[in-house]
């Protein structure tokens, strides 16, 4: 019976009631929004991280101390062993060697200094950079890949040569010439404007030197088993050289992971406080709600309701905004999460500036969407609860005259 009421006064008022389920459903949608953007931006932050450099990094010892991080001498020759070993973990996705080097690239009369980087042409790694080719085709075994920037200030395209000088393993000046595979923009404009991508085996002609490389990079299926797996290799027989450094990704970012750790608590503190605005908006909405009809319900008391009946009774008009309004939030908030996971939020270089790349995109998680729509049926039925223990204190009298 006390449903069979709520109901009939939720459709009686229904603009009102459209009111407030539109309140809890935009609170609920929000919620999801800007959860899931922040939660995406903390994701596409770490995956800025490590998706070049790895969860672990196996390099020259003598690379902490030198002053030259691209000096030849700084180099690794037993890296095909590292790689075998990390591959054999069952923690490991993949193992690849990354050449890292100064270069100069020449074209037209036009010459850029840059990094250049040695990867295998089926490398898993620079993800952003083989899902942002512009033209041509991602890096081949004879050719390098340049940014649009780079190729722009060597009016160069796809398909054009450039000369790439480098000093070699004997101190003296070499250069090659190499088609150009393909041109990219990736998600970091720093990136863009300092590096191109080369095959490894390139690298090491082009260098004139043995089979050597500058570090193994190694990625996980999970970023927790980074200092488990380092400390493994560290007592294990290829890992016990002196000659080797190893790294995880935490001591490779170094303040960069620092800054990742802070976005965690910035995240938790804007939630917390999404939480109080979303909770206040749709407490007063019901509570406005319940004491606008402070005088039918005195009227209601006067013709036989009891004092619990009302109290059930706006509990119930309660419920039913917040599990309507819950589920509308969904159905609204759900859609745009998933749409901005794959197409993305672009804020150009102002996100670019802080690490995150040109775009953020959002994340959908199952769980939160359960907790949320649960979040604004509770806050609904406990905006309800306050005001029905209010109104149900008041006497009839007091209730026509609507003194609540």
């Amino acid at each position: 019976m006390i449903w069979k009421i709520a109901w009939g006064s939720v459709v009686r008022h229904g603009r009102r009631s459209l009111l407030i389920v539109l309140v809890v459903a935009i609170s609920v949608a929000v919620m999801l929004f800007v959860t899931g953007m922040m939660d995406g931006m903390r994701q596409d932050f770490f995956e800025t991280m490590v998706t070049s450099g790895g969860h672990i990094q196996v390099d020259s010892a003598d690379t902490a101390d030198a002053l030259d991080p691209y000096s030849l001498e700084l180099l690794i020759a037993d890296w095909h062993g590292i790689r075998d070993w990390f591959q054999s973990q069952p923690e490991v996705v993949r193992a690849e060697p990354v050449l890292t080097f100064g270069a100069m690239v020449l074209a037209n009369d036009h010459n850029v200094p840059l990094v250049g980087y040695g990867v295998e042409p089926d490398t898993g790694f620079f993800s952003d950079v083989r899902s942002g080719v512009v033209s041509g085709s991602f890096l081949d075994s004879d050719g390098i890949m340049l940014s649009t920037v780079t190729a722009g200030m060597l009016d160069v395209t796809a398909g054009d040569t450039v000369s790439v000088l480098v000093e070699d393993s004997t101190g003296a000046p070499y250069y090659l010439a190499y088609p150009v595979s393909g041109t990219f923009r990736s998600d970091g404009a720093d990136f863009d404007q300092s590096a191109f991508l080369i095959s490894h085996a390139a690298a090491q002609d082009l260098l004139y030197l043995g089979d050597e490389t500058r570090e193994v990079r190694v990625v996980l299926t999970d970023e927790t088993q980074a200092s488990t797996v380092a400390d493994r290799f560290r007592t294990s027989d290829v890992g016990t050289a002196d000659h080797l450094r190893v790294r995880t990704w935490r001591e490779i970012n170094g303040g960069t992971a620092v800054l990742l750790e802070m976005f965690d608590v910035f995240m938790y503190a804007v939630n917390l406080l999404i939480v109080i605005v979303a909770a206040t908006v749709i407490t007063n909405a019901i509570l406005m709600n319940v004491f606008e009809k402070i005088e039918e319900f005195g009227m209601m008391r006067a013709i036989g309701l009891t004092r619990k009946g009302q109290f059930g009774l706006v509990l119930a008009e309660g419920a039913s905004y917040g599990v309507v309004g819950s589920l509308l939030g969904i159905a609204v908030g759900v859609p745009i999460v998933i749409w901005f996971s794959t197409h993305g939020i672009n804020f150009g270089e102002m996100m670019d500036s802080f690490g995150l790349g040109r775009e953020v995109t959002t994340r959908f998680d199952l769980e939160r969407t359960i907790v949320t729509a649960a979040f604004g049926a509770a806050v609904a039925i406990g905006g309800s609860l306050y005001a029905g223990v209010t109104a149900m204190r008041l006497s009839v009298i007091e209730s026509i005259r609507g003194s609540a």
